[in-house]
């Protein structure tokens, strides 16, 4: 089986395939079949080149925060070509969890000193100390930005590699501003110019998540918009005949209003080239989180820095001999034990087979898990 299927000019083949191909060699046996579909799922090759699978998607876990400006995400737009007419490249964008009430910037060029300024300058300075902060893993967000939250006892959290989703707050106010930016330039190199009307539309637009608007939440009102004061709105035509002590009145109802309106908003959130493989791996799964991330260790026991989201998993059955803390079951076919992991629904079908008790014994296969980079450069291939 194994000349044949990976030999000198052995292509590699299904299962079916190769037990034709050997029977026409002149070998049969009766469990022939059942045995090169096994051999071909434990192909190390042709685990790794396999085609790329869509797995359920895991549990969602909603972020949620207990109060305006307590939690912030952040990310960076860019680079946008071409660039603006004051040679700015990119936006650094950052959204409160709770009101939805974006701040926005755009750069020349971003270091990891200029977003510890922007956090400094639009989020501290405006809105308080967070209790949070959600980026993802660039290298914006280390160095300066590590020693700001340290500072200010910010907790910072940085969300799964290949893994947008986790921030997925300010990736959808990203998504909006660029829509925005679009309708709104006159030529193509004036979007830096434009930026603060678009966070102006953006922050004065009804929120379906929220179900009211950005500004509102932030300052229990909503905001004069341009054709109010042009054409003569009944709002300002009562603002300006209302007596003064109504007026005060007025205004202590709007803040109670206000308190409501953020009770309703609170109630809305519910907690590379051609030839190169698809996966890599396998590897053990030494962690795995209730919120679906994945802490990985290599057959040689080096373990990995960053957390894999389990999206980006599937199961190895590459054959490994003589790694410690791995069992034999019954039937022959080895499990390694994991380390740390709990089987939750969403997961249990990659995971059952896994923790179930079994039989120490000298030679085992692991059962993998494996992550594959949407674009292709990347290669990771993840096991358990």
């Amino acid at each position: 089986m194994r000349e044949v299927h990976a030999g000198v000019c052995g292509p590699h083949m299904g299962g079916h395939m190769l037990a034709r191909k050997i029977m026409r060699t002149g070998y049969f046996w009766l469990t022939m079949e059942t045995d090169c579909c096994q051999f071909v799922q434990r192909c190390p090759e042709c685990q790794i080149h396999g085609d790329l699978i869509h797995v359920p998607p895991s549990e969602l876990h909603a972020l949620t925060s207990p109060w305006p400006f307590s939690v912030w995400g952040i990310d960076i737009i860019g680079k946008i070509s071409p660039k603006s007419s004051s040679g700015h490249e990119f936006i650094l964008v950052a959204i409160d969890y709770f009101t939805k009430w974006v701040e926005a910037a755009s750069y020349a060029r971003l270091t990891s000193s200029g977003v510890a300024s922007f956090i400094r300058s639009h989020i501290i300075c405006r809105y308080g100390v967070p209790h949070e902060l959600i980026s993802d893993r660039g290298v914006h967000f280390r160095a300066e930005v590590d020693t700001l939250v340290q500072r200010y006892g910010i907790r910072h959290h940085r969300s799964s590699a290949y893994r947008p989703q986790t921030n997925g707050a300010v990736e959808a106010a990203n998504k909006n501003i660029k829509r925005i930016l679009r309708r709104m330039v006159e030529t193509s190199r004036d979007w830096s110019e434009k930026l603060p009307f678009a966070l102006w539309a953006y922050r004065t637009s009804f929120r379906t998540s929220t179900g009211a608007t950005p500004y509102s939440l932030v300052y229990g009102m909503e905001a004069m918009l341009p054709v109010e004061i042009e054409m003569g709105s009944l709002r300002v035509a009562l603002e300006q005949q209302i007596p003064e002590a109504d007026w005060a009145q007025a205004r202590f109802d709007q803040l109670n209003l206000l308190d409501e309106r953020r009770l309703r908003a609170a109630d809305h959130v519910h907690p590379r080239g051609k030839f190169r493989p698809n996966w890599s791996g396998p590897y053990f799964i030494r962690e795995l989180t209730p919120e679906g991330a994945a802490w990985l260790m290599d057959l040689d026991g080096n373990r990995f820095s960053e957390p894999t989201n389990v999206d980006q998993l599937k199961r190895s059955d590459s054959v490994v001999f003589g790694l410690p803390g791995s069992f034999m079951d019954p039937h022959g076919l080895a499990r390694s034990s994991l380390i740390g992991c709990s089987s939750r629904r969403g997961h249990d079908r990659y995971l059952t087979e896994s923790l179930r008790s079994t039989q120490p014994g000298p030679h085992f296969s692991t059962l993998g898990f494996h992550h594959a980079s949407p674009s292709g450069r990347y290669i990771l291939d993840m096991c358990a």
